[in-house]
């Protein structure tokens, strides 16, 4: 019986490759339909989400109103994404919300293309069919409910983490398209400016200056249609709504900033929020800076000495140059990773769903995973893994439980899991680097 086993998987006939490319690869497929039909289901029976925030910004442009008192008075962002929805107003809002999930979908999956390629040319990994379909499928489960949502409310991080995706690609060979990339998403939401200073201290200034002129450009572009005085107001109450999150702007009146959530905001499980409701952050600033001041001090710490312990440099000979070239390019790779993880753990406010944009993290944990070399213990990855899908879902939200879900939210436990997570992939995928590469032309483990 073995034998016959083994010869039907031998030969030419058989192929376990195509068999897990089309088992997986029709996985992917059925979350991608699920997906696409979450996000247009609440379009035919009316429920518009957040989308409809978008959509009646889009239309008081298009009136020549004011963005920020539009519909409901939620937008709080800069004019370029209520522009780019100017010409779906055309459609009607029921039509512009299934245009805009087909949008989401287009992004969602490209950038996780993106993020594969890039990581497996920087990881020395073949990047086969069969994995990207693997990796894509488990991508998409583990971080299931925060991607669901993502589309179920017509939200706008796809764009966001499109914009890191292609700084990544561009990175090395073309910096400006790459600083270009960040400036879009910056636009779009501000998580891409925790990229300015790492493009700086990596001395990568060609994609850093790129970035602040992209970011220009997409901040005006809106005035070609809205008009300069109207777009510059727009602009300006944005970013004062942004200030507002570290007590820096003019508060929260209408007609001076966008009204953005507070730091304490009970659904927000970032470090800013934790040590703000712990500390009345809103009345007592300083203390809250203080407390995530030192949270912030610890992790660094903890980085570092996972750098030293694998012989890695942080910040000596660190530049565009040697970060291009193995083993520095797969380093990037993670560091790029790190860049999204901080912005959300130390946002003034993270929801869950916002946790959509960490998909470049569970893309790199599973082809490690799936992909494992010599000396590399996956197992401390997997558990990592676990943990932070169990810490987004878990305790359910109903109403026996509803106290309990209140207590971890109140002491951030979804933004501790994922800092465990993160920890578990700095350790393992510099193990994974340090560790001698298949041979080209060699079957990969775990095949």
């Amino acid at each position: 019986m073995s034998q016959s086993l083994a010869s039907n998987s031998d030969s030419p006939t058989f192929s376990w490759n195509r068999f897990w490319l089309i088992v997986f690869g029709l996985g992917l497929m059925a979350e991608t339909v699920y997906m696409g039909q979450r996000g247009m289901a609440r379009s035919f029976d009316g429920r518009f989400s957040d989308f409809e925030i978008f959509y009646k910004a889009a239309e008081a442009m298009v009136r020549g109103q004011e963005l920020h008192t539009s519909g409901t008075g939620e937008y709080i962002y800069p004019p370029l994404i209520a522009w780019m929805l100017t010409p779906l107003t055309q459609l009607g809002q029921a039509w512009a919300m299934r245009v805009w999930c087909v949008i989401n979908l287009l992004a969602t999956g490209v950038s996780m293309l993106v993020f594969f390629k890039e990581s497996a040319k920087r990881l020395e990994i073949r990047p086969e069919p069969v994995l990207f379909v693997t990796v894509a499928c488990f991508t998409i489960l583990a971080n299931f409910s925060a991607i669901r949502w993502e589309f179920e409310f017509g939200q706008c991080d796809t764009l966001v983490l499109l914009g890191f995706a292609l700084a990544l690609r561009w990175m090395d060979r073309r910096p400006w398209l790459a600083g270009l990339a960040l400036g879009f998403s910056f636009t779009i939401k501000y998580q891409s400016l925790v990229a300015l200073p790492y493009l700086l201290v990596r001395r990568r200034f060609a994609a850093a200056a790129s970035m602040l002129a992209g970011a220009a450009v997409c901040l005006i572009i809106p005035a070609t249609t809205y008009g300069w005085n109207a777009t510059m107001r727009s602009v300006q109450i944005a970013f004062a709504g942004f200030l507002n999150y570290v007590g820096l702007g003019p508060g929260v009146s209408a007609q001076n900033a966008a009204h953005v959530l507070p730091a304490t905001f009970h659904r927000s499980f970032s470090v800013t929020s934790v040590a703000a409701r712990l500390t009345d952050g809103v009345h007592h600033p300083g203390r809250m800076l203080l407390v995530t001041g030192l949270v912030a001090a610890v992790i660094a710490g903890i980085g570092l000495w996972m750098y030293r312990r694998w012989s890695f440099m942080l910040f000596k000979e660190r530049s565009a140059a040697p970060d291009a070239s193995t083993p520095l390019s797969g380093v990037v790779a993670l560091e790029w990773t790190g860049l999204i993880v901080m912005a959300l753990a130390f946002s003034p406010h993270t929801l869950s769903r916002h946790t959509y944009i960490i998909i470049p993290a569970h893309v790199l944990a599973f082809m490690i995973l799936l992909r494992p070399r010599p000396g590399v213990n996956p197992v401390p990855l997997a558990l990592g893994t676990i943990a932070f899908t169990l810490g987004v879902m878990l305790p359910p939200g109903h109403e026996f439980v509803g106290s309990a879900l209140e207590n971890w939210r109140a002491v951030g436990g979804t933004i501790w899991c994922m800092l465990i997570f993160f920890f578990t992939l700095v350790w393992t995928c510099f193990a994974y680097i340090r560790a001698p590469s298949p041979a080209p032309g060699a079957v990969n483990p775990g095949r």
